[in-house]
């Protein structure tokens, strides 16, 4: 009976190691699960500055691919796991990680991304139960994050109501057509006099919890020189110097592009280019789990 016990003890974990080095290209994770987190601590392996990028409304881990195809010509080294948190809080994780990458990259969607400001909070604290999951499995200090559309909101919320000092430092935020002040014509047809929606406001309320030390990148996409990119106002993407226009580097930017164009621009690619030769300060010389 001791030995049987002992051996219904080891079958949770050897599972949970088949699946963290599994070769197969998805498998399931529960964050929750005691013996899980004391393996991932055990197994934590230290990788370089990733970027995380997260797509907007009903947005899936594949909304990036033609973007990363075409970083993989950039970084011959670029690897990618893509992450998506279902609405039990278990996550469902494709593909895996080269620890000795100088560009890891993971995608972080969720099984359910509705739009509107409460789906929005809801999706920060999935962001968090992912965010949590890789700085249990892997060793950074800090990462960069590209959202496109609501993806820069749901960065914000987890950055107002999710964020602990202990968490890995975002030390650089590109917002892709994210449409800080609504997607409503009326409030955003004047720029000098723009009529703050509940939408901003909602954010406005909660600015001291953003940090400054943070850079972000504001960009927004016009269609004949239209003052839209066909779906979010480009004042309301310009509104979001209201919002983060204190951090200590804030840049706007306007490309010709419509909303769905925007992640694979060739401007926005020299920008997530640029965001991400900036110095990488975790090592990886030291790896020696190669494939996670």
């Amino acid at each position: 009976m001791a030995k049987l016990k002992k051996y219904l003890f080891i079958f949770p974990l050897v599972v949970i190691v088949l699946a963290l080095f599994s070769k197969s290209p998805t498998f399931l994770i529960d964050p929750n699960d005691k013996k899980y987190q004391v393996l991932a601590s055990e197994l934590q392996t230290s990788i370089a500055t990733p970027t995380i990028f997260i797509p907007g409304t009903n947005g899936t881990v594949s909304r990036f691919d033609g973007l990363l195809d075409k970083l993989s010509k950039a970084y011959d080294d670029l690897s990618v796991q893509k992450i998506t948190v279902q609405t039990d809080g278990t996550l469902k994780i494709n593909g895996r990680l080269n620890t000795k990458s100088g560009h890891p990259v993971f995608v972080i969607a969720f099984e359910q991304a509705d739009d509107g400001i409460d789906a929005l909070v809801q999706q920060g604290k999935w962001l968090k139960i992912a965010l949590d999951y890789l700085a249990d499995r892997y060793e950074f200090s800090q990462y960069h994050c590209v959202g496109h559309s609501n993806g820069g909101l749901v960065m914000t919320e987890y950055l107002q109501n999710f964020y602990s000092t202990d968490d890995p430092t975002l030390v650089s935020l590109m917002t892709l057509g994210t449409p800080y002040n609504d997607v409503e014509l009326a409030a955003n047809s004047d720029a000098n006099r723009l009529l703050i929606t509940n939408w901003l406001q909602h954010y406005l309320d909660k600015q001291e919890q953003l940090p400054t030390n943070l850079q972000i990148i504001n960009v927004a996409g016009r269609t004949l020189s239209q003052d839209t990119d066909g779906i979010v106002p480009l004042n309301s993407v310009l509104a979001g110097k209201k919002l983060y226009g204190f951090v200590d580097d804030y840049q706007e930017v306007i490309v010709e592009a419509t909303h769905s164009e925007l992640p694979e621009n060739a401007q926005v690619m020299k920008l997530i280019i640029q965001m991400m030769d900036q110095e990488q300060t975790d090592a990886t010389d030291s790896n020696s789990n190669a494939n996670v």
